[in-house]
């Protein structure tokens, strides 16, 4: 996907997955933010939930290694700003060490393996680009670089010999070729062996289920076509072979748990594309799974199902799981939003709602925010405070002139196609008092456009609870999901009414959400929602039957 010495943000994504046992398995994703000049970025997935994304700073210059360390602790490694190999680590109250500079040179990609033995093995283009390789001890220190000599043109691929425990290294060498290493037995490093093919960048390896076959695939160059060849035991590496595709990215590869069959992942025309290998040996064509790559995609086991990670061309990671059945989900990102629920109140603002929660980068009405209403010689101010009462003795206008006033002010009108007033929300007092409402207590109204007698004893209902006394309101009745369901229960017998039958079963479901009943229904508890909906269906079939 890139030059091994480009020294912009890389767009590549580095997992970890880390067994929860009877909970869902916990995810690390590692990335640099390009729009945070690199900044090393990681989200963790627990419980099933994605956690927002943490900023740990710095710049990442190459590819981002990480595994578990070799002492238990989730280890990121990268080249810094410096161009030098940087770490960190997660502590065990969860926060993570500040960036650890190891002053070794890097080119490029950083590769972080944790071997057989449980220790953490790194891997990388060291000085002068020769393959280098850095151990971590148990006690979380860090032993001497060695310096394994070669050329190293991309990431380096470690992975664990079958029937053995040494590793084996894969990469692309100066020259283009894919380059080998074993390790031997006394945990030295012979030389590097060519086996033929060209490659673009990073090579895959994986061993295929119960066999001995350790099998490589990689971009191949020049003609961007996927390129596999394998070895079996101890006998010699197969020659190249092509598997057909017009690759855009590097590939991953994978084992689907509980089978033979392995799968492959990889970027054409910048979507995500997948075949696999049947326990025949055979290969499927390629099946599309859409999106849109900015990077290689990078395939992991999470739960039990095999799941590939990816990025667009921004900072969100994306992802698409496969089920058991072979089906694949729909993109999904790495969200720590998983629901979003709509509370519709009516005649309730968001401010009204939200305003004093103190939940942070919410645009709200400030502390200061108020109306000023006159009426003759009399005025006052009506400031925003914490004493919003829990409903209104009577709701205020819905109509397009009273909502003009609210958002712009007394006087104001929009002319037919012309522009809309200024908004200044300076309009709610005033429209409010000159709303029609019902008899409230001993006030008494007059007029379409009547207001109290004293417009102070309307206007403070907006801030004091003077005459939520003698309100029910609709938070304390039963909940409203409860009555449209009851309501969707009988819309065969409502929608099939005529008009002045369908007023009066609106009238009906009215009288249930004002809390009146028949006398004998008058019950207390959760028996008041019960009887509520029983007789509301009762009167549905009841007019049901009237001619």
């Amino acid at each position: 996907m890139k030059d091994a010495k480009s020294t912009a943000a890389p767009l590549d994504i580095s997992i970890v997955v880390l067994p929860g046992g009877d909970d869902p398995d916990i995810i690390y994703a590692f990335s640099a933010n390009p729009d945070s000049g690199g900044a090393l970025c990681v989200r963790t997935r627990s419980q099933g939930y994605w956690a927002l994304e943490q900023n740990l700073g710095g710049a990442v210059l190459g590819g981002i290694g990480a595994a578990v360390g070799s002492n238990g602790a989730v280890t990121v490694l990268f080249a810094g700003s410096g161009g030098t190999l940087c770490w960190r680590a997660q502590q065990t109250d969860g926060s993570w060490t500040g960036e650890q500079d190891l002053g070794l040179a890097v080119v490029g990609d950083v590769t972080a393996f944790t071997g057989p033995d449980g220790m953490l093995q790194v891997f990388y283009s060291g000085a002068g680009s020769t393959l280098c390789w850095l151990g971590q001890r148990s006690d979380g220190s860090w032993g001497s670089e060695q310096n394994l000599g070669g050329l190293v043109g991309g990431a380096v691929t470690a992975i664990v010999a079958p029937g053995s425990t040494q590793m084996q290294l894969f990469y692309r060498g100066a020259n283009g070729e894919v380059k080998w290493r074993a390790q031997n037995s006394d945990g030295t490093w012979p030389g590097e062996t060519g086996l033929g093919g060209m490659a673009k960048d990073r090579v895959a390896a994986i061993v295929l289920p119960d066999t001995d076959v350790l099998q490589i695939f990689y971009w191949h160059d020049p003609d961007n076509q996927i390129q596999t060849c394998y070895r079996d035991g101890t006998k010699p590496w197969t020659t190249p072979k092509g598997l057909g595709e017009s690759l855009s990215t590097n590939v991953a590869v994978a084992a689907i748990p509980g089978s033979a069959v392995v799968q492959m992942f990889f970027g054409g025309g910048d979507e995500l594309y997948s075949k696999w290998r049947e326990s025949n040996g055979k290969w499927s064509g390629h099946q599309e799974l859409g999106g849109i790559l900015g990077c290689d995609p990078v395939v992991a086991v999470v739960d039990g199902q095999l799941q590939v990670f990816y990025r667009r061309t921004g900072q969100t990671i994306w992802s698409r799981t496969r089920s058991t059945d072979g089906n694949w989900s729909s993109e999904a990102n790495a969200s720590p939003v998983s629901h979003v629920f709509v509370l519709m109140l009516e005649n309730h603002s968001f401010d009204n709602i939200f305003g004093r929660s103190e939940i942070p980068n919410l645009d709200v009405a400030s502390s200061g925010a108020s109306n000023y209403y006159w009426f003759g010689t009399w005025g006052r101010s009506f400031v925003v405070d914490n004493e919003a009462p829990l409903s209104m003795p009577y709701g205020p206008e819905h109509g397009f002139s009273d909502t003009v006033v609210q958002l712009c002010g007394v006087g104001a009108s929009y002319p037919s196609g012309g522009p809309y007033p200024p908004i200044n929300n300076s309009g709610f007092v005033a429209d409010y008092v000159a709303s029609t409402p019902p008899a409230i207590g001993p006030q008494r109204l007059r007029g379409r456009h009547a207001v109290f007698r004293h417009p102070e004893q309307a206007a403070r209902a907006l801030r004091t609870r003077h005459h939520v006394h003698r309100l029910r309101p609709l938070v304390l009745l039963p909940p409203i999901v409860d009555l449209a369901e009851s309501l969707l229960r009988s819309r065969r017998v409502v929608g099939g009414m005529g008009r002045h039958a369908q007023r009066r079963g609106h009238d009906q479901l009215l009288h249930h959400r004002r809390g009146h009943l028949p006398q004998r229904q008058r019950v207390r508890g959760n028996r008041w929602r019960e009887a509520a909906v029983a007789d509301l269906q009762r009167r549905g079939r009841r007019l049901q039957r009237r001619p």
